[in-house]
């Protein structure tokens, strides 16, 4: 409104989830260019939803018990989570290696059931990156049988297939429950990896 007209200027706001409505006015006969502060003294800060949600991510993978089907070049599974992602093989000495028959396989128990959000593939840098492609991802909350079939068809497994080769990372989104994570190539091939990162929240579900 223009000055001296008799009216008033009226702010309503919010504060966080409070559901008291604060109010403020200003006279019109105060002028054009009057200010009113609208504060929230007095409410707590409210979270976001993702703050009151979800707690930050840890790696649950990180030296827990590792195994696979099969041992070459000293590529103990071990090497796989323990929390050094250079991929150079003989420079790092840290890179899982198998032998090179069907259906090779690496697997990590997490110690107890966690709410799994995503899992993150370090690949081998110094050469034969190609090795890992064509490869399914098992999340269980119980023992995994060994072959790609009887994973498949056990109740409660979920799966993931790529069907190309994996960069030098990458991210498997999973947003389930599960204690055993398993990578299993689908053909014959040599299994490398420079490390398995299983992101969730360290909090053991019963």
């Amino acid at each position: 409104p223009a000055p001296g007209c008799g009216k008033e200027y009226v702010a309503e706001w919010r504060c966080g989830a409070s559901p008291e409505v604060r109010r403020a006015t200003a006279g019109a006969e105060a002028g054009f260019g009057k200010t009113v502060e609208l504060t929230c003294a007095g409410v707590a800060a409210m979270p976001s939803p993702a703050q009151a949600v979800t707690p930050a991510a840890t790696n649950l993978a990180l030296r827990k018990p590792a195994t696979q089907s099969s041992i070459e070049h000293g590529g103990e599974a071990a090497r796989a989570v323990d929390g050094n992602t250079d991929g150079n093989y003989f420079g790092a000495n840290s890179v899982s290696h198998t032998g090179s028959r069907p259906q090779e396989w690496w697997q990590v128990d997490l110690g107890a059931v966690h709410p799994i959000q995503t899992i993150r593939l370090w690949n081998r840098t110094d050469c034969c990156a190609e090795r890992l492609s064509r490869f399914y991802v098992f999340v269980s909350e119980t023992p995994l049988p060994p072959g790609i079939q009887a994973a498949q068809q056990q109740s409660g497994v979920w799966s993931y297939y790529l069907d190309r080769a994996a960069g030098r990372t990458t991210d498997i989104p999973v947003n389930r429950n599960g204690r055993y994570v398993r990578i299993q190539l689908a053909g014959t091939n040599y299994l490398q990896l420079a490390e398995v990162e299983v992101w969730g929240r360290a909090q053991a579900l019963p």
